[in-house]
């Protein structure tokens, strides 16, 4: 017999995460499969990038969809 909290863990343990990137006038820059929440990881590097603002949307495999704002870019 499954406890309530051990089928949701089961659950989180397999739903999956899409991570997109887009540019501040809407262009898909990054997408990618990251896996489930036992794994998500990803680094970027934006030293060289255009100055400005960057939307990231990870969407779970539900639907559910956070949206983050990163400020950056090069100066040069």
């Amino acid at each position: 017999t499954l406890s309530s909290s051990s089928a949701a863990s089961d659950v989180y343990k397999r739903q999956t995460y899409t991570l997109l990137l887009f540019s501040e006038d809407g262009t898909l820059l990054y997408k990618e499969k990251l896996g489930n929440a036992a794994n998500l990881v990803k680094t970027f590097d934006f030293k060289t990038s255009k100055v400005g603002t960057y939307k990231f949307l990870l969407k779970d495999s539900e639907g559910k969809v956070s949206s983050y704002k990163v400020k950056t870019g090069s100066r040069s």
